[in-house]
């Protein structure tokens, strides 16, 4: 009876060591799987808000784009704009770093003037006029290109971040299709 008696004794501290090392294990786990959801909630939300910004510049890059149509597109056709072709007045011309919308996601501006006739684009130069740059470029029998650049503004983001996204626009001044 005393031999019984003693490996009760023994074993009794076996026990509660192998379950603090299974309670360690589980709460390590624990602990990983938490930060693991924290990592993957985190690049949730970070895609998210790539989306939402990428909706807000080509929001933005489109309302541009109908600027630049309505600024360069001969309105006088009949119906307008039915001829593609440019409005050879140089007052209606759209000059680089010309800002051509300003929102509350972002602005988008001009940052270059091409002209691509047959297979040969040329950067359009400007000079300085009595009120603003006049573009000297005549592509009237080509096609006019324009690269606009987006950046988000400052508070567009509920992380802070900024955002660019560069675009580049085609008008037909030659008439007919592209």
């Amino acid at each position: 009876m005393n031999n019984k008696a003693m490996c009760a004794t023994h074993q009794r501290g076996a026990v509660l060591v192998f379950s603090l090392i299974m309670l360690t294990l589980l709460t390590l786990v624990s602990v990983s799987m938490i930060q693991q959801n924290k990592q993957e909630l985190a690049m949730t939300g970070n895609t998210l808000e790539q989306t939402k910004s990428l909706a807000r510049a080509e929001t933005d890059l489109s309302s541009a784009q109908t600027l630049i149509d309505h600024t360069r597109l001969n309105p006088n056709a009949s119906p307008a704009y039915s001829d593609l072709k440019c409005n050879s007045d140089p007052a209606k011309q759209v000059n680089k770093d010309q800002v051509i919308v300003n929102s509350a996601n972002g602005k988008a501006t001009v940052t270059g003037v091409y002209c691509l006739t047959g297979n040969i684009e040329s950067e359009c130069t400007y000079t300085s006029g009595a009120r603003d740059a006049i573009a000297a470029c005549t592509c009237y029998k080509g096609t006019e290109t324009y690269t606009i650049k987006w950046e988000s503004a400052a508070n567009a983001s509920s992380y802070g971040a900024q955002r660019t996204v560069e675009s580049k626009y085609a008008v037909n001044c030659a008439g007919g299709q592209f």
